[in-house]
């Protein structure tokens, strides 16, 4: 019985195996097992069938007849008998349903674990010209499915067995550049019809894939081409170009190692030659080289081409946070809070490195995935600046240059306090403080104009006195003047702030960015981009290759003691703010105890009545408020102060116009409603002319400021 049973086995086997290693030429069809991986083989020509049907059906008969035998010489056993009979004959029409290359028992076993719930997402692997179907799970995430599908696609690889069905066969794949290579890896999953945002998505490790329930996606393999022993740009797929600035461009990349998207920050080697750049280039490298912040871009490779110094960045598909506000308008306080959080952290992270940044603008700030922030472009930044250090360079963008900047009486940290406050006003207004369309006029307002906001816009106490301290003209004055950003984030406007759970990306942003999208603005980016593509191919450019810098090769996953030195430095940096968090709580606990008004059951006291009563709490409380009022008095007083520069009284009614046509301006653009204001009608609002045109105006300033 026991060799008859293994006589049987050996005959399904090679039946089975015969059958899977049958070479089809049609697609797949589009019908899916709703129990999981459909094993279904491209169906064959007419021949093939006539020529295979021969043979399959002599080994059918002889497989039934061998059935026949078992059941006659064992009917005692014969409900059994039947069941194995079912079970094998199940076993050979599922196997003519199997991909060319799968063996039976990896099917069943495969089949057993594919079997999830329905209402999950269908995957369509499209491989060495067959589909394969998974149905899964949209608890899982992206890494797990990534994981899942390249032991899957090896699993039923066709190219497990060759036409003898002993030696593999010599697998070559075309892995995306379109040359061909044996024996490649697959490193990642992309889409057929090429949507970046989905592959990108897919890319992340740890995305829920609920986002695709109910949905299906056809995807393929890529291949991972091996790396050279140093980067260089034949290591990346050049993809798009997603921004443009006055001597770089950025584009986004794939890496044909990995698969993984990044930015590649491309800047023209004769520009640098010409105007004597090589300083400025050197100083953003050797700065991104050390940081390592949740709210900082990471530099993850650098180096020399012929015609480019090139940073390969972290991809945020996000876009600018400019872009992000010129579609709100305006941010309201609480919006506007969270994101000027962060950037005081990642400021704040900086400053304790000794390093002045001097380019806070919207442009300059990234979204990522997940609506934070990422500061990026570091060609302004001056590092190595102590408390004692002042800085004489002119640099920066004319709506954000502190007064001491366009004076050139040299500047330091303080340049960044000034800067944090002209974003904030941005945020929360939607105009920098002293915006206009003339340079000049921009330079006067911000040495000679008081500082004034929008009437229509309803803004709190808080942050009006916190724009006032942060935009005050005399640095000495400022507010981060004594303790730096320190002051900043003790502010009254930060009392309910939990920068602890911020810095750790507890706290949901305010705005979550289309995640199958890209807020890129595709305006003015094709110019000079056959320029570029022709010094990329070497046709134009330097005649000879040209090495600018000495040492300034870099790649992040060599720098094993400068990741634990950067773990270091970010271990000190959250110390520090979660005392800066400890400050914050006792100060306004503090505060709130008293300044607590107590309940009387008559009428209420007068203020002189109520000050005396105050006087009889505590000595310390009492103290700790008085030194409280005379602070909040003295920095009022010392905000409103104007810098001895007078202005003439021309230019003093030009600002006023200025100013009455801004809140004019405001009125129109601002997304929530001031207390006690009627209903408006948007509409006939964004059909104003002047409205219209004041935003076209707003846009060709901010480009030629880029410029």
């Amino acid at each position: 019985m026991l060799s008859k049973q293994k006589k049987l086995h050996e005959i399904v086997s090679q039946s089975i195996l015969k059958t899977s290693t049958t070479k089809s030429t049609k697609q797949l069809s589009q019908s899916f097992n709703p129990n999981g991986l459909i094993g279904q083989s491209l169906s064959p020509n007419q021949k093939t069938n006539q020529s295979m049907g021969q043979k399959k059906g002599s080994h059918i008969k002889q497989y039934q007849q061998e059935l026949l035998k078992l059941m006659t010489s064992h009917k005692q056993s014969s409900g059994n008998k039947k069941a194995n009979m079912s079970d094998m004959m199940s076993q050979q029409k599922e196997s003519k349903r199997i991909n060319s290359g799968t063996s039976q028992p990896q099917k069943s076993q495969t089949s057993s674990k594919l079997s999830f719930v329905n209402t999950g997402l269908t995957i369509i692997i499209n491989h060495e010209n067959q589909q394969i179907k998974f149905n899964i799970e949209s608890s899982k995430t992206t890494g797990y499915l990534e994981e899942f599908l390249k032991q899957e696609v090896k699993k039923h690889s066709i190219h497990q067995y060759s036409s003898t069905g002993s030696q593999p066969d010599e697998r070559k794949v075309t892995c995306g550049t379109g040359n061909e290579f044996s024996d490649l890896e697959i490193v990642s999953f992309q889409t057929v019809d090429k949507n970046l945002p989905v592959d990108y998505y897919l890319q992340q490790p740890n995305k829920s894939l609920e986002v695709f329930s109910g949905q299906t996606l056809n995807l393929q393999p890529f291949y991972g081409t091996p790396q050279q022993s140093k980067i260089t740009l034949k290591d990346f797929i050049f993809v798009k170009c997603i921004g443009v600035g006055g001597f770089s461009r950025v584009y986004m990349v794939k890496k044909k190692s990995n698969g993984r998207f990044y930015a590649m920050k491309l800047i023209d080697k004769e520009f640098i030659l010409q105007h004597k750049k090589q300083g400025i280039v050197q100083n953003e490298r050797d700065i991104m080289t050390v940081l390592d912040h949740p709210f900082i871009i990471k530099l993850e490779y650098a180096f020399e081409s012929k015609n480019f110094i090139v940073f390969v960045l972290e991809f945020c598909s996000g876009g600018e946070l400019f872009w992000q506000l010129r579609q709100v308008k305006r941010m309201t306080e609480e919006q506007a809070r969270f994101y000027f959080t962060e950037i005081c952290l990642a400021m704040f992270y900086l400053h304790s490195l000794s390093v002045v940044y001097r380019d806070i603008k919207p442009e300059n700030i990234l979204i990522d995935l997940d609506g934070h922030i990422r500061i990026a472009d570091f060609g302004l930044s001056k590092p190595n600046m102590t408390e004692d250090d002042y800085a004489y360079s002119f640099c920066g963008s004319p709506e954000y240059m502190a007064p001491e900047m366009l004076l050139k009486v040299g500047h330091n940290v303080q340049v960044d306090h000034y800067c944090l406050g002209a974003l904030l006003y941005e945020l929360v207004t939607g105009l920098p403080p002293y915006y206009s369309r003339d340079t000049d006029e921009i330079y006067e307002s911000i040495l000679n104009e008081e500082l004034t906001f929008p009437e229509k816009l309803n803004l709190s106490s808080d942050i009006k006195n916190l724009l006032q301290g942060l935009l005050c003209k005399q640095p000495s004055e400022r507010l981060g003047a004594n303790k730096g950003l320190t002051e900043l984030l003790t502010h009254s406007w930060f009392k309910d702030v939990d920068l602890v759970a911020i810095l750790q990306k507890q706290v949901p942003p305010p705005f979550r960015p289309n995640q199958f999208k890209f807020n890129y603005d595709s305006n003015d980016l094709m110019k000079g981009e056959l320029e570029t593509r022709e010094k990329l191919l070497g046709k134009t450019g330097l005649q000879q290759e040209i090495r600018i810098f000495k040492a300034f090769y870099f790649d992040s996953s060599e720098q094993k003691q400068m990741k634990q030195e950067q773990a270091k430095i970010f271990k000190q940096h959250f110390m520090m703010i979660t005392q800066q968090q400890l400050a914050l709580n006792t100060k306004f606990k503090a505060q709130r105890k008293s300044t607590e008004p107590k309940e009387h059951p008559s009428k209420p006291a007068s203020p002189q009545t109520h000050n005396s009563k105050q006087q009889k709490l505590t000595p310390e409380q009492f103290q700790s408020l008085q030194k409280r009022i005379k602070s909040q008095q003295s920095s009022i007083t010392n905000v409103q102060q104007v810098s001895t520069i007078q202005s003439p009284a021309q230019s003093k009614v030009q600002g006023l116009k200025r100013i009455i046509s801004q809140n004019n301006f405001f009125g129109d653009r601002q997304n929530t409603l001031p207390n006690g204001q009627k209903d408006i009608d948007y509409h006939q609002l964004l059909s104003n002319v002047s409205t219209d045109q004041m935003l076209h105006k707003r846009v060709s300033s901010l480009k030629q400021r880029r410029k």
